[in-house]
């Protein structure tokens, strides 16, 4: 049986929130959301710290130094009867900020390892997870999501500000500027890692078509984000479960189903066992919605999101939604290709 544990390192950074599923059967799932890390079941190594209203940090101003965030429990990525990797998902919120206003530090990795002993790791460009011998070694069995805010020509990085995809090696095996989509200019719009905003993430490893797919970081102002993130922790699934029925493949298709019917709570995380308050929930599901929209202005701004939220405003009773509302879900199906059989090699292969 080959285990995987789920490791974080960050730099010049903080973690708000986290959200991951893996999918190991058609039937079960191992699944996991921070909302805050105050008090949660989670391994802290070096300099790493849990503020005390919930934030998760692991840098400080001390130089040369490291700090590793653990999920504890060690997780199954690999099909014991097929022998194929699983899919999973993941999400989360973070800031960086550095001292200097033009420079950073070697920023954040989310990593998939075999394990969280790192005896020889080195800090800084090193990321805590490698050393300078074992760079390139597949006996590493590593697959790291880099957002790197400093160049280093010796592992052709493309820039000071960009995301990659790491296997074994600080040499990316693809990389982009970080950016996101504007929707008002309807075009890529550069994005600074260290801006100090909180951003989010998506990573998403199709275990059935063996597609990794790495979202671009967006800052916290992108609602369609936001809404598609509420629907995801109030509902326990991805945007997309191809095994789902044809009306529920895509979730937010599946919520609006459920919603003019009258029954949008039948949506709700079952694992959740009515442990929630039904006009709370009610409100993040129709919100959820709202931010989806696939037209632009008829979604709400974040202010406003944050208003619906303190209750200070109302929702709109009427929801009007048409079939090309979920076209704006396609940004799930835009895989990386290129290096999806190295990905599943890493994730089905070694200890």
């Amino acid at each position: 049986m080959k285990w995987w544990q789920t490791i974080f390192f960050f730099k010049y950074s903080l973690l708000l929130n986290l959200h991951i599923r893996f999918v190991e059967t058609l039937q079960e799932d191992v699944a996991f959301t921070y909302n805050g890390f105050q008090g949660v079941d989670l391994s802290l190594g070096g300099i790493a710290n849990i503020t005390d209203n919930g934030l998760l940090t692991l840098a400080n101003t001390s130089s040369q130094e490291m700090g590793h965030a653990f999920y504890p429990h060690l997780i199954h990525l690999r099909n014991s009867s097929t022998g194929t990797a699983l899919s999973f998902s993941t999400t989360f919120v973070f800031a960086m900020f550095s001292e200097l206003t033009t420079t950073g530090g070697p920023g954040i990795m989310f990593v998939i390892v075999p394990s969280q002993e790192f005896p020889e790791a080195l800090p800084n460009y090193y990321f805590g997870i490698f050393n300078m011998t074992n760079l390139g070694l597949s006996s590493n069995h590593v697959i790291g999501f880099e957002l790197d805010t400093i160049q280093m020509e010796n592992f052709n990085d493309i820039n000071g500000n960009h995301v990659s995809i790491d296997i074994n090696d600080l040499k990316s095996v693809e990389a982009a500027p970080a950016s996101y989509i504007s929707d008002q200019e309807n075009q890529y719009l550069n994005l600074s890692l260290i801006s100090g905003q909180p951003m989010q993430l998506w990573v998403e490893y199709d275990g059935t078509k063996k597609q990794l797919k790495t979202g671009k970081a967006n800052p916290s102002v992108d609602v369609f984000a936001f809404g598609a993130f509420l629907l995801e922790v109030a509902c326990g699934r991805r945007p997309i479960e191809p095994q789902a029925s044809e009306d529920c493949i895509v979730l937010v298709e599946c919520v609006v189903s459920s919603w003019s019917r009258g029954e949008i709570l039948e949506t709700v995380d079952p694992k959740l066992e009515m442990n929630y308050v039904v006009e709370e929930m009610e409100l993040v599901l129709r919100l959820g919605l709202l931010c989806s929209h696939s037209i632009p202005p008829a979604r709400p701004s974040m202010r406003q999101v944050v208003r619906y939220l303190e209750r200070e405003i109302l929702l709109p009773t009427f929801l009007s939604f048409s079939r090309d509302f979920f076209v704006s879900l396609e940004y799930t199906r835009n895989a990386m290709n290129q290096f999806s059989s190295i990905a599943e090699s890493q994730l089905s292969g070694g200890r």
